[in-house]
């Protein structure tokens, strides 16, 4: 995989991250961790003790100071190396940015140095049972209640939001009289809060981490979990998509590759110089197709991460990286599957993990009807 304009800085740490894949991912046992439903804690805490989880934030956070292509980097691949699920990770570095954004200095001194020493972790909770992409029309609501608010409703689909350590950011409605957009209010309320109850969802893919419904009932929750302003949360929710879905768009990537990899050698095995040649040809076209499109997507989530460092990522570009890159995937945890024949139809098998795992992609972080959609209003379509 070509690698453009890397500094010498950068080489190097992606050759660190790349050598730590090989020493401590290769053995991690994923039909263990998705049978009981959990984090390779160990393999998360030395990638903590490396510093990686406060790879964004500044110096007085904990943090390492780098930007978002360096983020992207150490995404990418960790996906590509075997990392099992890189959505814990990936979750609290999009929501610690957003506190990094939009949150007060007592919130960033509280928050941000945990995670970096990964203490603790971040995630989201925004859907809703009747409210999926339209996130404007959600249901939960926060009323004020003696210098606090108390927070009420039902959140659903939500990845990696139990556990004793997690903070999670929440949307809520806190003005039920003004338009949609203008009455909500983002909170972070952390997952051990009273009143706060999970039900774990059998899905078919996500099983490390887990998918979760959030049961909010009467949690108590202070004025000074308020990130950004009472009402004003529409703003704070939305003003980092655009670089959380580059982000995003990087870790896709990376498991493309990881796939394609993988792909190589499956078809070496069973399309060797032996087989028809036209049988082997056609595959080798797949193969070569698959190829181009992993350099193609992988040039335009490079260029919208380094947009972002210059504060110049439009939406549109944005929107370009999340529908190739997610569309991608799945088409390439189809066709891994077909090369693998019924191996590959087997539960032992990484075949299997492949493609349940690329099945989700095309809908979470912005499904590619919203970004097509999004991308089209960018282009003066109504």
């Amino acid at each position: 995989m070509m690698e453009f304009g890397l500094t010498g800085e950068q080489q190097k740490f992606l050759k660190e991250v790349a050598q730590f894949c090989e020493a401590e991912c290769g053995a991690v046992p994923i039909e263990e961790l998705e049978e009981k439903g959990v984090d390779p804690e160990a393999l998360e805490a030395k990638i903590a003790a490396k510093g990686w989880y406060g790879l964004p934030y500044p110096k007085e956070y904990g943090g390492m100071g780098k930007g978002y292509f360096d983020i992207g980097l150490l995404i990418e691949e960790l996906a590509r190396g075997g990392y099992p699920y890189p959505g814990r990770l990936q979750l609290t570095t999009m929501i610690g940015l957003n506190i990094l954004k939009n949150g007060t200095r007592s919130q960033k001194l509280n928050i941000l140095p945990k995670v970096s020493r990964g203490e603790s972790t971040l995630s989201i909770s925004v859907t809703e049972p009747d409210s999926g992409s339209d996130i404007a029309s959600l249901k939960t609501k926060a009323v004020e209640n003696k210098g606090g608010y108390l927070l009420s409703g039902q959140k659903l689909y939500n990845s990696c939001s139990a556990g004793d350590k997690n903070t999670i950011m929440v949307a809520a409605r806190t003005d039920a009289t003004v338009p949609v957009h203008k009455g909500l209010t983002m909170f972070l309320v952390p997952a051990n809060s009273p009143g706060l109850t999970f039900r774990r969802l059998h899905s078919m893919g996500r099983k490390i981490g887990g998918l979760y419904e959030v049961f909010f009932d009467d949690v108590r929750v202070p004025r000074e979990s308020v990130l950004g302003e009472v009402n004003k949360g529409w703003a704070v929710l939305t003003g980092g998509f655009n670089v959380e879905r580059a982000i995003i768009s990087a870790g896709l990537i990376g498991f493309a590759r990881r796939m394609f990899n993988d792909l190589l050698k499956n078809v070496n095995d069973r399309y060797g110089p032996s087989v028809n040649p036209e049988r082997r040809g056609a595959v080798m076209c797949r193969v070569a197709e698959f190829a181009s499109q992993i350099q193609a997507a992988k040039l335009l989530t490079d260029q919208a991460l380094r947009s972002a460092d210059k504060h110049d990522l439009s939406i549109e570009t944005v929107c370009q990286c999340k529908i190739v890159g997610s569309e991608l995937v799945k088409k390439l945890g189809d066709f891994c599957a077909e090369v693998a024949g019924g191996k590959g139809y087997l539960m032992s098998s990484l075949v299997q993990w492949y493609f349940r795992e690329s099945r989700i992609v095309t809908i979470g972080g912005g499904s590619s009807q919203v970004m097509r959609n999004v991308a089209g209003a960018q282009l003066g379509l109504k």
